[in-house]
């Protein structure tokens, strides 16, 4: 009895010390930002999430967009411009492959945590324009993207309500008994699809923090099929897909899960762009997808992506 005691009350000392204190404030956390602005007059406080970067050893602070489905990490060639020009270290690291111009064995850092020999795509002819004088001011500048590969072979631990994500090799077998684990499926890219269960029909859904004030993404069709489309609301002139497009928005009818978790979504929401662009309905044809999930039904999560293993797990 006293052995059985024992046991249960180093087992509940442990969990704690995991999720209350030391082990799991531990972890190599990255802190984010959630970045805010109005479209067309409507105010989102969550636009998208950045995360501070520095690249090298360059003195200058930056931030790049934590967006999951960008199947490359980037830097913005017109953004770096006078920063490659200022830096010959920097600049001698530059590449050209198959058409395509990289930067290799460079050092990240994202918010202290350091990264080392990383090679990124310098995205040709994208990004706000910089000129030399811009080197000059203290102005933290958005130049990139930290997109899925960044994380390919990792555990990416994303905690939506503290800000905070980290990138581990593996999974403290206390904190993985407290993550409910589903499987899910990589396109050729290494990004997430998981599935949401809608009515007890399975849609594949890719999961992009890009995406940020969108719960879910899809096509006409399937908002014909599972929406209130009496109840509409329109948000016009949003950019996407290098277009400006029209959205539509309306409540799903009956319930939505992550399929295996037992994580039902309130009051769910399905957008899809009208007309939709010919290049979203390849994208989701070509990765057989039913459309994309962003960080809106996450907010109070924390999230688990172990891509060796290909699994999403939601902290209970």
């Amino acid at each position: 009895m006293i052995k059985k005691f024992l046991l249960a009350a180093y087992l509940i000392f442990t969990l704690s010390d995991l999720f209350g204190q030391s082990k799991f404030e531990d972890l190599p956390w990255i802190g984010f930002n959630w970045q805010s602005g109005e479209i067309n007059g409507r105010y989102f406080d969550k636009l998208a999430i950045t995360i501070p970067l520095k690249i090298d050893n360059i003195p200058q602070s930056f931030e790049a967009q934590f967006d999951l489905g960008a199947d490359l990490t980037m830097l913005y060639e017109n953004s770096m411009k006078p920063y490659f020009e200022k830096y010959s270290n920097l600049r001698d690291k530059k590449t050209d492959e198959e058409g395509f111009q990289w930067i290799e064995n460079v050092k990240v850092i994202l918010d202290g945590i350091v990264f080392d020999n990383r090679k990124i795509l310098i995205r040709k002819n994208y990004g706000k324009v910089l000129t030399s004088d811009s080197i000059e001011n203290n102005k933290i500048r958005q130049v990139g993207t930290i997109g899925a590969d960044f994380f390919q072979d990792k555990i990416l631990v994303l905690d939506y309500k503290n800000k905070r994500l980290c990138v581990i090799d593996s999974l403290n077998q206390f904190i993985e008994k407290e993550v409910r684990f589903i499987s899910y499926r990589a396109d050729e890219q290494g990004r997430v699809i998981i599935p949401f269960d809608i009515n007890g029909k399975e849609y594949d859904v890719l999961f992009d923090t890009g995406a940020s004030i969108f719960g879910f993404i899809s096509t006409k069709k399937i908002w014909e099929t599972i929406c209130d489309t009496t109840i509409v609301t329109k948000l016009d002139s949003i950019r996407s897909w290098g277009e400006y497009l029209e959205f539509w928005d309306s409540p799903i009818k009956g319930s939505l899960t992550i399929k295996g978790t037992g994580i039902e979504i309130d009051n769910a929401r399905l957008f899809f762009p009208n007309p939709t662009p010919e290049n979203l309905e390849f994208f989701f044809s070509n990765s057989r997808i039913n459309g994309l999930t962003g960080n809106t039904f996450f907010l109070k999560k924390c999230l688990f992506i172990d891509f060796k293993n290909k699994k999403f797990g939601i902290l209970k």
